[in-house]
């Protein structure tokens, strides 16, 4: 979109329980540009119920997933998009033979590879048909080289933010007097959420050295 390129995000209506969010859209709610469009398409969520029962449903997000990626096609098809970029591998899935067709590109996200070497093996061949990757690490392409993936195909793009949102011109010692913080330690902030396969445990260990 900072390119002038017309960009649509496509996402999955569903049901608000962050109180915080409700009544907000997302250009307010994640602090956006609006120089893009947003449409929500439909999918049958129970995330609701889960929220309500106060405990994990296993069929939950995968029928979520699977309901909003059958909306994605003619989605595309009726918008007549000339690229599908996408972190939702089923959402591509439909599209692989519309884009062998029609010539639209596909892009898919990466941030990890199933643990299954065979289910690795396999998306590797469907993505190889017309779709190309991008994925957040180098050792993430080096995973996708060893299962076949041509190099060429695959782009590198580490997660990163924009800097300019995060200017502080006020020294750090000024602040750490203004926010009552000790001069002389060493001070690691996370921001995120604390589920545990996010790793946010190892600070915790490291903070006893």
């Amino acid at each position: 979109a900072e390119t002038d390129a017309e960009v649509c995000l496509a996402f999955p209506r569903r049901y608000q329980v962050n109180p915080e969010l409700k009544g907000k859209d997302l250009w307010e709610a994640y602090g956006l540009k609006r120089n893009f469009k947003a449409v929500g398409l439909p999918c049958i969520d129970l995330l609701w119920l889960e929220h309500w029962l106060q405990r994990p449903l296993f069929f939950a997000f995968p029928l979520l997933n699977l309901s909003f990626s059958l909306f994605v096609l003619p989605y595309a098809l009726w918008s007549n998009v000339d690229v599908v970029y996408s972190r939702n591998f089923l959402s591509l899935i439909w599209l692989l033979p519309v884009s062998m067709i029609s010539g639209v590109r596909l892009y898919y996200e990466v941030h990890d590879v199933p643990s299954n070497r065979l289910i690795h093996s396999v998306k590797c061949r469907l993505l190889k048909l017309t779709a190309d990757v991008v994925v957040i690490t180098d050792g993430l392409a080096n995973l996708f080289e060893k299962a076949g993936f041509e190099r060429e195909r695959l782009l590198v793009a580490p997660d990163a933010v924009d800097l300019d949102e995060f200017h502080i011109e006020i020294p750090p010692d000024e602040l750490r007097r203004e926010l009552g913080l000790p001069m002389n330690k060493r001070i690691v902030c996370y921001t995120g959420n604390l589920y545990p396969w996010k790793g946010v445990h190892t600070l915790a260990l490291c903070s006893r050295y």
